[in-house]
This record gives C-alpha cells, sequence and structure tokens, in this order.
C-alpha cells in the first residue's frame, strides 16, 4: 500500500488491496510491479486484475546473481569449527540493490563458530540487473559453504555428518544477525 500511495500521490487509506495468500513470495516480491496495476486501475477509474503466465513471469524475471564465493574454514584435529573466513562477490549487473548480505548472512549463521570475518562485495558491470529468485542469496551461499565443510572434513578424516552434528547451531545459539 505505500508503494502504490506513493506512486500515485494519495492517501494509503485510500488504497484498497486484495491479494491472496501463496505460502511464500519465493523472491518475487523483491520487485514490486503491483504498483503498475493500480496506475492502470487508477487510469481506468476500474478494477484491474494483474496475472502472470509462467511464461510471463519467465520473460519478464531478472536472472539470479553471478557469484564469487571464496572461503577458509579452521577447525580443530576433533573436528571443532573455531574460524571462518569469507568473501561474498555478487555481479548485481547495472544496477545496485542485490541481496550479497543474505549469503553473507547465511554463510555466518549455519555452524557455531567463535571467530569468523565475512566480506561481501556488490559489483556492478554491463549487464542485465539482478533479481531475487527462490531464496536470494542463499543457494550460492549453501553450496560455497557445504563444499568447504566436506573439504575440511576429508582432510581431517572426520565423518561429515558427525561434524555438522557436532558444529551445527543449538537451540538459544545466536546467528550472525542476532536472531
Amino acid at each position: 500500500r505505500s508503494d502504490v500511495s506513493q506512486a500515485l500521490d494519495l492517501a494509503e487509506r485510500q488504497i484498497r488491496v486484495e491479494s491472496v495468500p501463496i505460502g511464500g513470495a519465493f523472491g518475487g516480491k523483491f520487485g514490486l510491479v503491483e504498483p503498475l496495476a493500480a496506475a492502470a486501475a487508477y487510469a481506468a477509474r476500474r478494477p484491474v486484475r494483474l496475472v502472470y503466465t509462467r511464461e510471463d513471469d519467465l520473460l519478464a524475471g531478472n536472472p539470479a546473481p553471478q557469484s564469487i564465493i571464496r572461503l577458509k574454514l579452521g577447525a580443530k584435529r576433533d573436528g571443532t569449527l573455531v574460524a571462518m573466513e569469507g568473501k561474498v562477490i555478487f555481479d548485481t549487473g547495472a544496477y545496485a540493490g542485490s541481496t550479497v548480505f543474505l549469503g553473507g548472512i547465511l554463510l555466518g549463521s549455519s555452524y557455531r563458530c567463535p571467530n569468523f570475518d565475512i566480506r561481501c562485495y556488490e559489483v556492478l558491470t554491463n549487464k542485465v540487473s539482478v533479481g531475487a529468485y527462490r531464496a536470494p542469496g542463499a543457494p550460492q551461499a549453501c553450496f560455497a559453504l557445504e563444499s568447504a565443510v566436506d573439504e575440511l572434513c576429508q582432510g581431517l578424516a572426520i565423518d561429515p555428518v558427525a561434524f555438522r552434528l557436532k558444529n551445527g547451531l543449538k537451540e538459544g545459539d545466536l546467528t550472525l544477525d542476532h536472531r
């Protein structure tokens, strides 16, 4: 309502929004098109329904960001994770506003680790701008982290499942964003 209110220069109380519950946004609420439908209804003085086919959604959507993630993990011989150092770079295309911070938060919030340094960078290039696509930043970060954990376990000759159970967050542990 606030976006439509600003777009049409109307008070929020003058705007009625009817939407159906879908369970999750799956990244689809990263860029809002609702103000366009509201502008059309306002100009036509009639109700408007915005419907996307699957093809429309795929054609109009923006790609997930290209990413480079470098991780170093440190653990004791017994498999206790003690350090994590990470560098996350997201190529966000022509416009700023990526979800690189979500990838960084996820890296530092999956395992108990007393020492970490995670740096996130958003790089602008002359490509199509990116958008949110199913848990923005999470697939890239999860793949990088779990691959690094597997390599660490192999190097220490530790069972990967046992390592994850030992170092995974427990109830009451705070994540990187203190939740």
